[in-house]
């Protein structure tokens, strides 16, 4: 189950496109939050992306369960970066997104022009498309490009896919 994330997250290759590449230890900010931190409705646990701020702990759970929380080691990057980033939730009580049967809810944000852009299959930022994929959906906001998407060991369960799904205009309204 860990190399299928890790393909989600690097890719192995075919046509989609894996999430924005973490910046180098240079650039990390060390305030980063320990593993297993709670995705929380005001959207910030010190240090903790603010991507996460965009989806509350009620739609969190909606998809994975209450006991769901922030996967600090995969989770990175900002919405207000010129290489966007990621928030990762899963519903490993440790916050391992690479344990084995683990789901995982996964957003990735991308900033159009800049050096990590989206990929072809995603809508153009300031439009209003919203394109299913085969465990979630792409859709932007006037300057982004968002890919929502189940991951892991639940990433084929229709009702997790369904609810992803539905999160995107809601998302989409608060970016």
């Amino acid at each position: 189950m860990g190399a299928l994330l890790a393909c989600a997250l690097v890719g192995c290759g075919g046509e989609e496109t894996g999430p924005p590449q973490r910046p180098g230890p240079t650039e990390v900010d060390a305030t980063e939050p320990a593993q297993g931190t709670s995705a929380t409705s005001s959207g910030r646990e010190a240090g903790q992306s603010d991507i996460c701020s965009l989806v509350t702990d009620g739609e969190v759970a909606t998809v994975l369960g209450p006991a769901a929380v922030v996967a600090a080691g995969v989770t990175f990057g900002s919405l207000t970066e010129i290489t966007g980033g990621q928030c990762v939730w899963t519903d490993d009580p440790g916050g391992d997104a690479f344990a084995s049967g683990a789901t995982q809810l996964e957003l990735v944000v991308y900033v159009p022009g800049g050096p990590n852009p989206p990929p072809a299959e995603a809508p153009t930022a300031g439009g209003n498309a919203v394109v299913p994929t085969e465990s979630g959906v792409w859709f932007a906001a006037a300057d982004r490009v968002f890919w929502l998407r189940v991951t892991g060991h639940g990433a084929d369960e229709v009702g997790k896919i369904a609810g992803t799904r539905a999160l995107a205009p809601v998302i989409a309204s608060r970016s």
